[in-house]
């Protein structure tokens, strides 16, 4: 079980280097703060459904950079060529728009 409070003190405690982290995945925790989570990654321009679960999650420069899946023109997601049961990834990298919830610190 992921103890988010304590993650994110550890990622404040590091504020000078970039801010890393793994985003939960659903069976980690509960659905109150997987809402959250997902309001703060939309309210960042992100789409969630986009994120694998075991996404690292860069903070730094007023940015976050992000794995997001590769979709076609109907949205469905690309096969990985290079691994098999995965789907292709890229980075994404969007401004910091809301800054991560004060509250989970």
């Amino acid at each position: 079980m992921v103890d988010l409070l304590a993650w994110w003190r550890r990622l404040l405690a590091e504020r000078r280097k970039p801010e890393r982290f793994t985003a939960p995945g659903p069976h980690e925790v509960d659905q109150l703060r997987r809402k959250r989570l997902c309001e703060w990654v939309r309210a960042n321009g992100l789409d969630p459904d986009d994120i694998p679960a075991d996404a690292e999650f860069v903070i730094h420069d007023g940015q976050i950079t992000v794995d997001v899946v590769v979709r076609d023109a109907d949205g469905n997601t690309i096969p990985s060529s290079s691994a098999r049961n995965s789907v292709m990834k890229t980075k994404r990298t969007v401004p910091l728009l809301v800054p991560f919830p004060k509250e989970w610190t």
